[in-house]
């Protein structure tokens, strides 16, 4: 109905681009019961697939093992390591993920914790 298309045009504005295709199947995917609130009940069950509620708990109990501008090894190859620098951390549903910056100034993004070496 109107009322679905309203609440999912105000969330354009709200969520990132990566995230609107979501808001808008999980507008039509439900049976019309929730469309009203979903979009103000940030706490609810319902919106777990939209990546709120389920990727709140997921990130709560998650401490990223390295700090900003700690520096660090990563493997480069199999032989050599470059020394870098945390950037930025992501916590992410699959556990930390680390901006780093070598030496030469390039930013690598998305480093798994387990790449990384103190």
């Amino acid at each position: 109905g109107s009322s679905a298309q309203a609440v999912d045009t105000s969330l354009h504005g709200l969520l990132p681009m990566s995230e609107l295709e979501d808001a808008e199947f999980d507008v039509e995917d439900h049976d019309g019961s929730d469309d009203l609130g979903g979009s103000n009940d940030l706490g609810g069950s319902d919106d777990s697939d939209l990546g709120f509620s389920g990727e709140a708990l997921t990130i709560e109990g998650q401490v990223p093992r390295f700090q900003l501008g700690q520096r660090l090894q990563i493997q480069r190859s199999e032989n050599a390591r470059a020394t870098v620098e945390v950037f930025s951390v992501d916590i992410t549903e699959m556990g930390p993920k680390y901006a780093i910056r070598f030496d030469d100034g390039t930013i690598q993004s998305l480093v798994a914790e387990e790449d990384l070496f103190a």
